[in-house]
């Protein structure tokens, strides 16, 4: 029988995440979409913990696809279709909190990208890859409303054209009117995961 070898660090990062996952969306049930206290969304803290939980899961999943690499295939249809699941679910039964594309999607999609980029990407050095994707994170950060760069150092306009075409939306460029209540487009957030 083969040992699988755990990393303690890593399950016990992944572990504090879900549960703090499980709290937020406690809450958020409780004061979003129940309408308890409509405006907590809004308080300065609980952006950024939202935030570190979705970041937290994205960057872990990145780190350890190649240890799972046996079962992705799998997993990665199981979190699309989970998605999906739950994009219907919201739509028929929360419309107002709908989900289109959100981190399970992004999640399915970057595991099974991730089979066709593998051997490009391992021709980067580990050091050098995690510089540009982190770099590349931080200029595409604001890509859903329009620009890259850095606010206030250098700011570059998205062509309007690619807002246009619904289909892109899944990429980071999101159509007038798109709402999601959980929004993970793959750019930026594949560079979070490489």
């Amino acid at each position: 029988m083969e040992e699988r070898t755990r990393y303690c660090l890593i399950d016990g990062i992944r572990g504090i995440a879900i549960i703090n996952m499980v709290l937020f969306h406690f809450l958020y049930d409780v004061y979003i979409v129940y309408g308890k206290y409509p405006e907590w969304y809004g308080l300065p803290g609980i952006h950024i913990w939202q935030q570190t939980i979705c970041r937290t899961f994205i960057f872990i999943s990145g780190f350890v696809w190649v240890w799972g690499k046996e079962k992705n295939l799998r997993r990665g249809i199981m979190f699309n279709l989970f998605g999906l699941l739950i994009s219907f679910i919201t739509l028929i039964i929360v419309p107002s909190q709908s989900i289109w594309f959100g981190i399970l999607n992004f999640m399915g999609c970057m595991v099974l990208l991730m089979f066709p980029l593998e051997k490009m990407l391992k021709k980067i050095p580990a050091a050098c890859g995690m510089a540009i994707s982190f770099l590349l994170f931080l200029l595409c950060r604001r890509i859903q409303s329009g620009h890259i760069g850095i606010p206030g150092l250098l700011q570059i306009k998205v062509p309007d054209l690619l807002y246009a075409i619904k289909i892109l939306t899944p990429f980071g460029f999101p159509y007038e009117g798109f709402y999601s209540s959980d929004y993970f487009p793959l750019c930026p957030w594949m560079f979070l995961y490489f």
